[in-house]
Formats: C-alpha cells, sequence, structure tokens
C-alpha cells in the first residue's frame, strides 16, 4: 500500500467502525404477534386493514435522455436517524427510513410521518405486496404496517450479539434472506412463520451484501472475502462461485432481466463497479476505478434496466469525504450523471465528511432516494409537470 494512500484507507475503516457501532442496540423483551405498534403523535387515524392510499399521480421515468433533468425533490433531517437504510414501498407511495433504534414511514406526497416502528437500527426491505417490512438490529424483525403489529422476530441463537448487515424479501414474497455481522452466514426464512428454512455457510467473512435475482429461482452474496456465490434457490446449491478479488464487497443488485449482477468494490480507496454474466459466471464489463479517492457503498440498477446508480463518497478535502450518488449508461460504460449530497453538517476544516451509504430507486423509476452517514435522506427526480 503507498504510503499516501493510508489516510483515505484509515478513514474508510473509521466511518465503517463508527457505523456499525451506531447499530448496536439491545432489544426488550420478546413482542408479541399480535401486540400493536405505538404511533407517533402525528399519525392519525389508526391505521386498519382496510385502509389504502391515494394512487400517486403518474410520473415519467428517469431516462438515459432526461437524467440531465434530475433535480432535489426534498431533504429529510431527524435526530432519530444513525445511518441504515431508505427503502420505496412497492406502490412509490411511502418511504421507509430507518433511524436510531426506529424505522420512520413517510408518505410521498407531503413527505410527513405516518407510522414510526421500534427495533430498527440498519437495512430494511418492503414485501412485494407492500403489507410488511423487515427491518434488522439484533436479528430481523417482521413487521405489518397496515396493521400496525410486530409479526415475528428471528435471532441465531448461537451469536445473541448477532446483527445482520443487509435484508432482502424474495420476489413472490414467500422468503427473506438476513446476513451478515460477526455471523458469516446467511439466514433464509420463511416470511409468514419466521422459521429457519436454509443457512448458507459457504462465505469466507462476513456478508454484507444479498440479492434475489427478478425470477426468485437464485440469489447471490458476497461480502468481505474477494468472492460472489449464487445459489440456485430451489434446493440451495452453489451455481457458480465468482472470485472478484475485492477487498471490501458491500452491494450487489441483479438487472431487471436477471442476465447481469453488478458488484461494488470500496476496500482499496478507489471505487471499482464490476458487472457479471450470470448464465457464464465471466466478467462481462469492468468499470474500473470510478475515481481516485472515491468509495462506493451502494449500487443498484434502474427498473428500466439501462442504468446503474452508485452511491458512495468522493474526496473534498483531506479526510472528508462529500456524499454523492454516480449514475451510469452500463450500455456504453459512461457516466451520465453526478448527484451530490450538499445539505451535510459542517466541520471547521471546511469539508463535509460523509458518504452515501444506501441507495434505492423507486419501483416506477421516477425518483432515487439516498441516505448519507450522516443521517441524511436526499430524494431526487424530474421537475413536476404545470
Amino acid at each position: 500500500m503507498k504510503r499516501e494512500d493510508f489516510p483515505k484507507r484509515f478513514a474508510h475503516f473509521l466511518l465503517f467502525g463508527l457505523i456499525f457501532l451506531a447499530c448496536q442496540t439491545t432489544l426488550p423483551p420478546s413482542i408479541s404477534a399480535s401486540q400493536s405498534l405505538s404511533p407517533t403523535p402525528t399519525y392519525t387515524p389508526q391505521p386498519t386493514a382496510s385502509q389504502t392510499f391515494t394512487p400517486l399521480p403518474p410520473r415519467p421515468s428517469i431516462t438515459i435522455e432526461n437524467v440531465d433533468q434530475i433535480i432535489p425533490i426534498t431533504t429529510i433531517t431527524s435526530d432519530e436517524f444513525t445511518p441504515g437504510g431508505v427503502a420505496w414501498s412497492p406502490d412509490g407511495t411511502k418511504l421507509a427510513i430507518s433511524g436510531y433504534h426506529n424505522t420512520i414511514i413517510v408518505e410521498t406526497n407531503s413527505w410527513s410521518e405516518i407510522l414510526r416502528l421500534p427495533l430498527s437500527s440498519g437495512k430494511i426491505s418492503w414485501s412485494p405486496d407492500g403489507s410488511k417490512l423487515a427491518t434488522v438490529s439484533n436479528g430481523l424483525q417482521v413487521w405489518n404496517v397496515v396493521e400496525n403489529k410486530h409479526v415475528f422476530s428471528y435471532r441465531d441463537q448461537e451469536s445473541p450479539s448477532w446483527i445482520p448487515l443487509f435484508v432482502s424479501w424474495s420476489p413472490d414474497g414467500s422468503l427473506i434472506a438476513v446476513g451478515g455481522g460477526e455471523d458469516w452466514t446467511v439466514s433464509i426464512i420463511e416470511a409468514q412463520t419466521g422459521e429457519l428454512v436454509q443457512e448458507l455457510q459457504d462465505l469466507f467473512g462476513p456478508a454484507w451484501g444479498g440479492s434475489w435475482s427478478p425470477d426468485g429461482r437464485r440469489f447471490a452474496t458476497g461480502g468481505l472475502a474477494d468472492q460472489i456465490i449464487i445459489y440456485d434457490a430451489s434446493n440451495w446449491n452453489q451455481e457458480m462461485n465468482l472470485r472478484a478479488e475485492y477487498n471490501f464487497l458491500k452491494s450487489l443488485s441483479w438487472s431487471p432481466s436477471g442476465a447481469y449482477l453488478v458488484s461494488d468494490n470500496a476496500g482499496s480507496g478507489f471505487g471499482e463497479i464490476k458487472i457479471w454474466d450470470t448464465l457464464t459466471g465471466i466478467e462481462y464489463l469492468d468499470l474500473g476505478e470510478v475515481s481516485e479517492g472515491d468509495d462506493i457503498w451502494d449500487v443498484i440498477w434502474s427498473p428500466e434496466g439501462n442504468m446503474i446508480a452508485a452511491g458512495g463518497g468522493t474526496t473534498a478535502t483531506g479526510l472528508f469525504t462529500l456524499p454523492e450518488i454516480k449514475i451510469w449508461d452500463w450500455t456504453k460504460g459512461d457516466l451520465i450523471k453526478i448527484l451530490l449530497g450538499l445539505n451535510e453538517p459542517e466541520y471547521e476544516e471546511g469539508g463535509s465528511y460523509g458518504v452515501f451509504i444506501d441507495v434505492d430507486w423507486s419501483f416506477d423509476g421516477a425518483r432515487l432516494a439516498a441516505m448519507s452517514s450522516n443521517s441524511v435522506v436526499y430524494v431526487w427526480g424530474l421537475p413536476e409537470e404545470k
């Protein structure tokens, strides 16, 4: 390692450590499946099983042709937040934000809080029908957000302090994958009962990312070890073991067609993005070093399938970084848009310290949301038609 690279790598692992420690939380006594949550004072009336939200008006999708027109839609800050995750509901009417021991759900017309769920400090994932939300803290928590109830908890009995680093609901809604942290396994959980279906124990280090193929037939995971494993979800046999030659893989995302998988590398002081052919296991495209000093923490494919958004940070001043999202036309390997997090806390040294740790594209492709390591949530989209 070059002497001049040491400050960047030190800052990177310091940030990882701070985020990991921020996620430490202690569960209270177990919650019964019928126990209701306490809504926030602004949330009236209580949700019922029959409650529906007003559908959003059709919005134009972000495309390669109009990506230059993206503008900030809103910025959400709260003392309740810790670095965790953001996730759009499947119908786009709600945005879930994991906060300090809470997940806050906001309505996306007014951006006002409508529900608050406890016991959460990390990644989050909606069920495909939008009725439930999976969160992580010391284990997995599943909530019914329509009836305002806790459904079940799952904890690794052999690792009582287990803090998962990712959670992902299968496309058909039947399974939940959760893994990472001190436990090197990935647990596949039955989404209705909370029963353990399968434990994946083939990684040589903690799993940082996991993603289902769009048809739900395969599951990919990777992490600190320089490998990406693709499983057959019908029998949980390994289909492929990709040698990524990464120091620190943080996320994976399947293309909408299921033909490709994008992965990131953030452990070398140079953010890298690679695209894999999931039929052959061959590296299809290497976008190379995004730029010197950049970190990549999350990658996601656009719903349309021709763009990739990579969230992370770019060096601003010395050890300080500025959160940024880079959007690529992956079919040509071209960088077509950069979005910066300009509302970060300022430091006396004149720079902002932060990276985007989680990025999510709305299912209609119209909006992009990201959370920074300073717990600021940004939303971008196209200008509203008048």
